[in-house]
């Protein structure tokens, strides 16, 4: 069975790095994840932090590292060295051409650790090197579980590259630093807001620290001072923390814990859950990103992954053109959208949490609402004449709505709202129709109460949407004033006229289907009319003695089933195309958290 999967291994990396080297100019791939536990001991957003690390150190020194946490099961009749080569080779891991890189491997059952070498990255270590390497790492499952041999094994290694590693205090070698040191933390000095002990850690609140603070001294004085005064308005108003933090290091922890460790450690956060989001900002050199930490249950039960995504896609825009203080102040005001109306991305007049609309009359609200600024003076005064003139003759209130598009709303959610929350309809059962033109070109025709539920057909709705749809490129007034003809004739006929272009589809569409279906009709006939050729001495063909047709059956002599890793492919090779994500994990206290973040 190992020759099998030594050949389908072999077979992979062959096909792996022929499609995955050439996006980075044949050096190297990201195809696969580096960073893999099976027995399910870290979240996404960790492991998604760890492999940028691993990620960092192939694109800045050239030479690879692949983390694996397995436990015994998993191995089957394989060693953990055999495993974790495989893994090696089947991920496509390595740089250049003699896959140089280190594989690191810990078995969660016994405790056994490796740390494996692969090319010319055997020229800068010897054998005590690595044994070392992977006793250290070993070392950490106890009080760090996965994340910790992980994060171990990354230091021991990237310590042949970095400053910190290749320059120990005086007097200690890197291997005995580490070995005296109770907590892989204490390999590198802290801030000194970080606790001495961080498991028996208490917290509290402390109402009087700063809550921007700029370590990385990239926001501008009086920025800062600007946004210390409206997150204190804001907390004030919301009874919720916001928190922004940025520095220079990491100081060797993930983002996403490093966050969490600022919020818990320096009395952050309202009540006893210490409800509040905290933004951290890292500028360490091959470690750039941002990080948004949110606690509390109802923080984290806002901060779902797609709210996450698109406070992320804002974010990211800001932060990639360094344009720092612009990106904390809109994220700052998101958050606090976000706190007010359970989405960040709404308009003022969508109701706050908890709130509903009251259904009520406005007959003083304009009924034609330009946001978006497309018609003249003149434009905007002949549709809200000829849109009040159709509302008092047919008895319907007739909107016409220019605005942004709010994905997270949706066209409808966002078009009903809008409706009742601006008093709009007549009568008891607030009778109307609403034409909204958004700015990325969709047209959403909404009807409202019976009776123009009646008038106005499914049929006559699609044509009357599509229709300004198609014409209102070449100029918005011009598609409502043809909208209004169109829903006048509708109020007359019940039926929306359909437009030339419609007809025409029709008709060449008819005559195309007629022209295929007669020449297959041709064809057929052609067909008929050919003269049959004679065969002669056709019994030649027939064997002789017949044939003879017998019962047979299969017979299976035994079968073997094989359970084996397959390594999972990354969702983008672009860490600033999507965000990591965790709806729950846990800082340096043991604190529980949400995050998301991305590098730039």
């Amino acid at each position: 069975m190992k020759k099998k999967l030594r050949s389908l291994a072999l077979f992979l990396t062959v096909v792996i790095s022929l499609s995955a080297f050439p996006a980075h100019a044949d050096y190297w791939s990201n195809e696969y994840y580096r960073v893999y536990d099976t027995t399910g001991g870290i979240d996404d957003g960790t492991r998604d932090e760890l492999d940028q690390k691993c990620i960092d150190l192939v694109s800045t020194y050239r030479t690879d590292l692949g983390l694996l946490v397995i436990d015994t099961e998993e191995l089957e009749d394989y060693t953990l060295s055999e495993y974790a080569t495989e893994f090696y080779e089947v991920c496509g891991l390595g740089y250049g051409d003699t896959h140089d890189g280190f594989q690191f491997a810990y078995n969660v059952d016994t405790g056994e650790a490796v740390l494996l070498v692969f090319g010319r990255a055997s020229e800068l270590v010897d054998e005590d090197w690595l044994e070392s390497g992977a006793q250290f790492g070993a070392k950490f499952y106890g009080e760090h579980g996965s994340y910790g041999v992980m994060y171990a094994a990354w230091r021991w290694v990237s310590g042949l590259f970095t400053d910190e590693g290749a320059t120990p205090p005086e007097g200690q070698t890197e291997q005995t630093q580490r070995e005296e040191s109770s907590d892989w933390q204490s390999a590198g000095p802290m801030p000194d807001w970080y606790p001495a002990d961080t498991q028996h850690f208490t917290f509290f609140h402390d109402e009087n620290a700063p809550r921007v603070v700029d370590d990385a001294d990239i926001i501008p004085e009086a920025d800062e001072r600007r946004m210390e005064a409206r997150i204190s308005e804001l907390r004030a108003e919301l009874g919720r923390d916001i928190v922004v933090f940025t520095d220079n290091s990491t100081h060797g922890l993930s983002r996403a814990v490093y966050a969490a460790d600022f919020y818990d450690f320096n009395g952050y956060g309202y009540g006893d859950d210490r409800e509040g989001f905290c933004l951290f900002i890292c500028m360490e050199q091959g470690n750039r990103g941002f990080w948004t930490c949110g606690t509390g249950p109802d923080t984290k039960a806002l901060h779902t992954e797609a709210v996450a995504n698109s406070l992320d896609d804002v974010l990211y825009e800001y932060m990639a053109a360094g344009s720092y203080s612009e990106g904390v102040e809109n994220w700052i005001e998101n958050i606090a959208t976000l706190y007010r109306k359970g989405k960040p991305f709404v308009p003022d007049w969508y109701p706050n949490r908890g709130e509903s609309v009251e259904r009520f009359h406005n007959a003083s609200a304009a009924r034609v609402v330009d946001e978006l600024g497309l018609f003249s003076a003149s434009e905007l005064a002949e549709l809200q004449r000829r849109a009040a003139e159709l509302s008092a003759k047919y008895g319907a209130d007739v909107i016409i709505h220019t605005s942004e598009y709010w994905p997270s709303l949706g066209y409808y959610e966002f078009a009903d709202t809008y409706y009742a929350s601006s008093g709009y309809g007549l009568g008891d059962d607030y009778d109307g129709v609403m034409m909204t033109c958004f700015r990325n070109g969709a047209c959403l025709l909404s009807t409202y109460g019976d009776k123009t539920g009646e008038k106005i057909s499914e049929v006559a709705r699609n044509r009357m949407e599509t229709r300004c749809e198609d014409s209102v490129d070449s100029g918005c007034y011009d598609a409502l004033n043809s909208w209004l003809d169109q829903l006048e004739h509708v109020y007359k006929t019940g039926r929306a006229p359909r437009s030339l272009k419609s007809w025409l589809g029709t008709a060449i569409a008819g005559l195309i289907g007629g022209a295929v279906f007669g020449g297959v009709a041709l064809l057929f006939a052609l067909g008929n009319m050919r003269t049959k050729s004679l065969s002669y001495d056709a019994d030649e063909y027939i064997s002789k003695g017949g044939i003879n047709v017998r019962k047979t059956r299969d017979d299976f002599t035994g079968t073997t089933t094989s359970r084996r890793y397959a390594p999972p492919k990354r969702e983008s090779s672009d860490s600033g195309g999507g965000s990591s994500y965790s709806s729950s994990y846990s800082g340096s206290s043991g604190s529980s958290h949400s995050g998301s973040g991305r590098s730039f």
